[in-house]
């Protein structure tokens, strides 16, 4: 069976139509595109293009590079078929303008004509949306691995040192026990809290459950009540990394507090090029999630915060953040 044959079938599922692969003789290709793809022409509805095969992964940026080469070499559109494709990388390839298809069947083709879909959706299914966790049930699962102070407590006690009604988290706890984070041992208040996978592989499973905590974000002219709120973003990563400050400070404040930041009759959003300082709304407070004496948000909010950035600076190093709540 030809390599190229599985994309075919893909292709016939997501457009009802076939595509005609004729091989490429690449030996007049420089040496690192020789070894980095497979090429094949493709065409479909009177579309020809340059179709170049992955079996690795790169960032959006190696990918554009790669393109611009191509093209100029083909004189051909590039689709890029990738065989390992993280989830997260289809929204920073999309930022790019970088066109492909993987193999779970999302294709972004704008020079055809052709927008992002899944099967389910190209058959007239909607797929379901994503599940994530509640605010209030994140912030349960972050405070343990960050402080492990969750384990063998009950509601009442955890109450007792988060902003939260006993309803809000007795729905918190059922969520944790119903995607199998947890066990509730006991009944109603007098039960307890049991904790007991390993911080490393709770993490692992609730991460596809999680989402970033920030809720919208303002450009304001910098006012000295700011230099109190804790530091987020790129900001925050770069007093742990080496990744270099922007040029404006970024804050993280709860949503039930942003208010008070303002006067009534202030406008606080500013032009951007005006702007002294931009503050993230959180959908939580993000101090009861940081150390005490901390200047900056928890590591793992900022990374939630910050995995879908299209700089590849910044994912770069925040997959260096330093993560030491995993090593206690």
């Amino acid at each position: 069976m030809s390599m190229w044959e599985p994309w075919q079938k893909i292709w016939i599922r997501l457009f009802h139509e076939s595509l005609q692969i004729e091989l490429v003789d690449g030996a007049k290709l420089p040496l690192s595109l020789i070894k980095r793809f497979q090429y094949a022409y493709a065409s479909c509805r009177g579309n020809r293009f340059l179709a170049a095969m992955d079996m690795d992964v790169a960032t959006p940026n190696l990918y554009r590079q790669y393109l611009q080469q191509l093209e100029t070499l083909f004189k051909l559109p590039v689709v890029f078929f990738l065989t390992r494709t993280p989830s997260y990388q289809r929204s920073r390839m999309i930022k790019a303008n970088v066109p492909f298809m993987t193999m779970d069947g999302y294709a972004y083709m704008p020079q055809f004509y052709i927008h992002l879909k899944t099967w389910e959706q190209h058959k007239g299914i909607e797929k379901e949306p994503r599940e994530f966790l509640s605010p209030v049930a994140q912030v349960l699962v972050l405070r343990h691995i960050l402080f492990h102070d969750i384990h063998d407590q009950n509601l009442r006690q955890i109450g007792s040192r988060l902003p939260y009604s006993a309803m809000s988290l007795s729905n918190a706890k059922n969520e944790l026990v119903t995607h199998g984070l947890c066990h509730y041992d006991g009944v109603a208040t007098r039960g307890r809290f049991n904790m007991n996978l390993p911080v490393n592989v709770l993490w692992e499973k609730v991460l596809p459950l999680l989402r970033s905590p920030v809720q919208k974000q303002l450009h304001v002219r910098l006012l000295p009540f700011q230099r109190r709120l804790p530091l987020a973003g790129e900001s925050a990563l770069s007093r742990q990394t080496l990744l270099v400050d922007g040029n404006i400070p970024t804050y993280a404040v709860g949503k039930q507090s942003i208010r008070e930041l303002f006067l009534p009759g202030d406008h606080p959003e500013s032009e951007h090029e005006e702007a002294q300082a931009i503050i993230q709304q959180w959908m939580y407070p993000p101090e009861i999630l940081m150390q005490p004496g901390s200047k900056w948000v928890d590591p793992l909010s900022l990374y939630l915060s910050l995995r879908d950035s299209s700089d590849d600076r910044v994912i770069q190093e925040l997959n260096k953040l330093p993560l030491s709540c995993f090593e206690k």
